[in-house]
């Protein structure tokens, strides 16, 4: 975009010894493209000619090819303020005033100040090519600043999808942590419980055996004192018989002795002899059957008494 140069300066001319010094050391370093020597030599004009719009203009070009473009958009400003600036001047300050808000990407702004510099000329070319070339330029930008925006809202919402996966991950594994700890928790209850069913079951058991050894205990108890009270009547009967065998035998020996005292008739030496000699006899028998009675009758009671039972 071909900006108005700072040569406009060549039309404006002053008596003054001093400004004129200063003004043509502006357009010498202006011709050798030295803009900052350009700038410092016409800040001194302006400080001395705060009114005067040439000055101005001539400085905000000096500010523009400096690209200091706030200062030059200052200048120009002031410059179509100025009552006694020409229409010339105020449309090529309007002209410039839009390039430093397009270098400021001011691009309305620029439009509006391109829009002014139409109506004081509506054949200005440059300025209708800027007007068309920044209008397209902002609807560009309008176009970029609604893909931006949409592709902000797309980040955000992809950002917001991404948070939500993040959070529903993680409630899923929150929810799988808790449901493999339920698990466990929920083995670990059965096999506790299969623990306890099994201990009350073998407490059971146990209680069962020893209930079953208790009865087995005391059905043998009652056995043993079946025995043991048939055994006593066995020995109080083999006792009543044994007296009942010493009272036959005490009768008998009462008998024999009786017949012993009746006197016998003499049948001679040898009879005699004979007779005694059987009742001897008969007497050791007896007497033999008696001992053998009664020593088994004792070794039955010492046996018995041996195995914890009652001595009769």
């Amino acid at each position: 975009m071909k900006k108005t140069t700072v040569l406009i300066l060549l039309s404006f001319f002053s008596c003054s010894y001093g400004w004129f010094f200063d003004r043509d050391t502006a357009v010498y370093n202006a011709q050798n493209g030295d803009w900052k020597k350009t700038g410092a030599a016409l800040q001194k004009l302006v400080t001395d000619n705060v009114d005067k719009p040439d000055v101005l203009y001539d400085a905000g070009v000096a500010a523009y090819k400096n690209k200091e473009y706030k200062q030059a958009q200052a200048y120009f400003n002031n410059v179509t303020k100025q009552s006694t600036a020409s229409n010339i001047l105020k449309e090529q300050a309007y002209f410039n005033s839009g390039n430093t808000h397009v270098m400021q990407k001011e691009l309305q702004k620029a439009i509006d100040v391109y829009e002014k510099a139409l109506e004081i000329n509506p054949d200005n070319e440059k300025a209708k090519h800027n007007l068309e070339k920044v209008k397209q330029m902002l609807q560009q930008q309008q176009q970029q600043d609604q893909q931006n925006n949409q592709d902000q809202k797309d980040q955000e919402q992809k950002k917001d999808q991404d948070k939500q996966q993040d959070n529903n991950q993680d409630q899923q594994e929150n929810q799988d942590q808790n449901d493999d700890q339920q698990q466990d928790d929920q083995k670990k209850n059965d096999e506790e419980q299969q623990s306890d069913n099994n201990q009350q079951e073998q407490d059971q058991q146990h209680n069962n055996n020893n209930e079953q050894q208790s009865e087995n205990n005391e059905q043998q108890e009652n056995d043993s004192q079946s025995q043991q009270d048939e055994q006593s009547e066995a020995e109080q009967e083999q006792q009543q018989d044994q007296e009942g065998d010493v009272e036959d035998h005490e009768q008998q020996e009462e008998q024999e002795l009786q017949q012993q005292e009746q006197p016998a008739e003499p049948t001679g030496r040898e009879k005699l002899d004979e007779w005694l000699a059987q009742i001897l006899q008969k007497q050791q028998e007896e007497d033999a059957r008696l001992n053998k009675k009664l020593i088994k009758v004792n070794v039955s009671k010492e046996l018995k008494g041996q195995h914890g039972q009652n001595n009769w």
